[in-house]
C-alpha cells in the first residue's frame, strides 16, 4: 500500500489491489544454481486477502500463506496490519513451521521524518519438534534515538523450557544466547558482505505480463506517482476501481460467483492452497531444475526431458 498526501484533499491510496490481481518473481542463487519462485493472486477484495507460494525445492524449503490487509490511521501515522500467517515447509526434514506476521508502522506521514518499523509479536511453532519461539518487535518510544529504532527480543522454547534467548535489531547484528551450553552467538548481522550477496529479483518482461499483473496493471498509476502527478494517478487508479467495480456487478447479475486462478481454499484446513503446489523432497538423480510457465511453478526431470 503506497500513501500519498495532497495538503488540499484527503490522503489517497494509489495502490489497492484489486479482485484477481496477480504477480510473480524469481530469485537466481549462483551458488546453488537454483531458483526461488514466489506466485501471489489477490483472492479477495472485502475483505483484501492475498495468498501467495513460495518454492525452491532444490534447496529444500517452501512457504506458502494468506494474509488478510487492514490499515489504522493515527493523524500523523498509520499501521498496516497483516492478519494472517505463513507455513515454512523444510521439505528434505518434513517439519512444518507455522509462522505469524508483525505489522508495519509508517511515522511522518503529515509532517516530520517518514519512517517506518515493524511492530506486534511473531510466533514460530513447529509441532512436530516441539520447538517454538515469540520474537517481540519494539516500536520506538517517543523520546529514543536511532540506537531504540527495530529492537527486537525474544525466547526460542522446547515444549516450556526456554533453551536459549535473542535480542538485538532486525535490521542489524542479532545476539542468540544459548542456556544449555551457556555460550553466546551472532545469529544475523547484515554486513557489507551480506548485503553485497542479495540475490537479484527478476520479474516478466511486461510486455509478456498478463493484464492483471501488478506492474502492467498499474503502470500507467506508477508513472504518473513517478513524475508527481497525484490527480492523474488518481484518475488512473479510478479507471481501475471502476472497471473492477463494472465487472463484479456483471457476475452478480449473472449469479455467477469469482474463481481464483492459482489458488483453491480448503474448507476443511481452511486455508488457501496453490493449485500447482510441489512439497517433495529434491531428488538429485532425478530432477533437474525448477521453472515457471503461465504462474505454474514447474520441475523438469530426467524422465520428462522429451
Amino acid at each position: 500500500m503506497l500513501i500519498q498526501y495532497n495538503p488540499k484533499q484527503r490522503l489517497k491510496k494509489p495502490y489497492n489491489p484489486i479482485l484477481g490481481e496477480i504477480f510473480r518473481s524469481y530469485w537466481y542463487n549462483p551458488k546453488t544454481d537454483s531458483k526461488t519462485f514466489y506466485i501471489a493472486e489477490q483472492v479477495s477484495h472485502h475483505p483484501p486477502i492475498t495468498s501467495f507460494y513460495v518454492s525452491n525445492r532444490k534447496e529444500g524449503f517452501c512457504i506458502y500463506g494468506t494474509i488478510l490487509a487492514r490499515s489504522k490511521f493515527y493523524g500523523n501515522s498509520v499501521c498496516a496490519i497483516m492478519d494472517g500467517s505463513a507455513k515454512l515447509i523444510l521439505l528434505n526434514r518434513g517439519e512444518e513451521y507455522n509462522i505469524s506476521l508483525p505489522y508495519a508502522n509508517c511515522k511522518g506521514i503529515l509532517i516530520g521524518k517518514l519512517t517506518m518499523e515493524l511492530g506486534g509479536k511473531v510466533s514460530i511453532d513447529c509441532p512436530k519438534t516441539g520447538y517454538s519461539t515469540e520474537i517481540d518487535f519494539k516500536l520506538k518510544p517517543l523520546l529514543g534515538g536511532l540506537e531504540a529504532s527495530n529492537l527486537i527480543e525474544g525466547k526460542i522454547k522446547f515444549a516450556k523450557e526456554t533453551v536459549a534467548v535473542l535480542n538485538g535489531k532486525w535490521d542489524g547484528e542479532i545476539v542468540l544466547q544459548d542456556k544449555r551450553e551457556n555460550k553466546q552467538i551472532t545469529l544475523w548481522k547484515p554486513d557489507l558482505k551480506v548485503i553485497e550477496s542479495r540475490l537479484k529479483r527478476f520479474i516478466v518482461p511486461l510486455d509478456e505480463q498478463e493484464d492483471f499483473e501488478s506492474e502492467k496493471l498499474w503502470l500507467k498509476v506508477s508513472e504518473a506517482i513517478k513524475i508527481s502527478d497525484q490527480n492523474l494517478a488518481t484518475e488512473e487508479k479510478c479507471k481501475i476501481e471502476t472497471k473492477q467495480r463494472e465487472e463484479e456487478f456483471e457476475r452478480r447479475a449473472k449469479f455467477i460467483e469469482f474463481k481464483s486462478k492459482f489458488f483453491t481454499y480448503d474448507s476443511i484446513n481452511k486455508e488457501w492452497l496453490y493449485n500447482y503446489s510441489d512439497l517433495r523432497p529434491w531428488d538429485p538423480q532425478n530432477d533437474l531444475y525448477q521453472y515457471e510457465s503461465n504462474f505454474k511453478i514447474l520441475t523438469k526431470t530426467k524422465l520428462n526431458l522429451k
